[in-house]
């Protein structure tokens, strides 16, 4: 998808009172980023940016979690070492996907994934 098309779908993610209720903090569209986007039909089901180094967001719509989505858009990135930022919401699928803390904060934990 072109950053056109990426920037629409976003706005309309971050613009939704159920996501910002959740996550408080907008979604930045940058240069170098990499979205994945996982659909059922034509429904958004969540989605995955990453850029060299890191992956920024991993997010599951409430009505899709548990039905497989994150892990259909973790098998689709590269197979290298990452580091993240994980919600504590989203930290023990990543600690299942091998990653290990660097260090835990409040409402979040800094993650890194070596090969």
């Amino acid at each position: 998808q072109n950053i056109h098309e990426v920037v629409d779908i976003v706005k309309y993610i971050s613009t939704s009172k159920e996501y910002y209720l959740e996550m408080n903090e907008p979604l930045l569209v940058d240069l170098g980023q990499t979205w994945l986007f996982d659909y059922q039909d034509s429904e958004l089901r969540g989605f995955m940016c990453y850029n060299s180094t890191k992956i920024l967001y991993a997010y599951t719509l409430p009505k899709f979690r548990g039905k497989g989505v994150f892990n259909n858009l973790y098998d689709r990135i590269p197979k290298k070492e990452w580091i993240t930022v994980a919600s504590n919401m989203s930290y023990p699928i990543f600690l299942k996907k091998g990653f290990k803390v660097v260090k835990n904060y409040v409402n979040c934990h800094k993650l890194k994934l070596e090969i």
